[in-house]
């Protein structure tokens, strides 16, 4: 397996687990649903959440479809499949930075302390497509 075909697998990769966080964001509001604390609030502040994270589940549907589509543009070479991977490793990048700075102190699913995963899964993925693009930026931006 050459480098184009390394980072277009771990972009294919980065898709797939940003179609199952879109997946969990769809699913969270019905699991804190009962919730006291969402509960509480009034019917425009849970309709608020709701759409706040409906809307993020949305962005990551979009964001691992293209992900999957341009990891095949990268074995071509395409500059915007390489601008695109970038992208997203920022964006993973951004998303562990404001985990640390505002951490998610409620459980979620099956986690009591969910920001231990949402850290290692924002870094990981940012390392998913940072790490290749970057190293082999020479290579990956040659056609061929």
């Amino acid at each position: 397996m050459n480098k184009k075909q390394l980072a277009s697998k771990l972009m294919f990769i980065g898709g797939i687990a940003e179609l199952v966080v879109a997946l969990l964001h769809f699913l969270m509001p019905f699991q804190l649903a009962t919730a006291g604390e969402i509960v509480e609030l009034s019917h425009d502040y849970r309709g608020f959440l709701l759409l706040a994270t409906f809307a993020i589940g949305l962005c990551m549907v979009i964001f691992g479809g293209l992900s999957i589509y341009f990891s095949n543009k990268l074995l071509l070479g395409e500059e915007s499949a390489w601008i695109f991977g970038l992208s997203q490793g920022a964006l993973w990048a951004g998303r562990a930075i404001f985990e640390l700075i505002l951490p998610v102190r409620i459980a979620l699913f099956f986690l009591p302390n969910p920001t231990v995963l949402i850290l290692a899964l924002a870094l990981g993925l940012a390392l998913l497509f940072l790490v290749p693009l970057w190293s082999f930026r020479a290579e990956l931006l040659t056609t061929g």
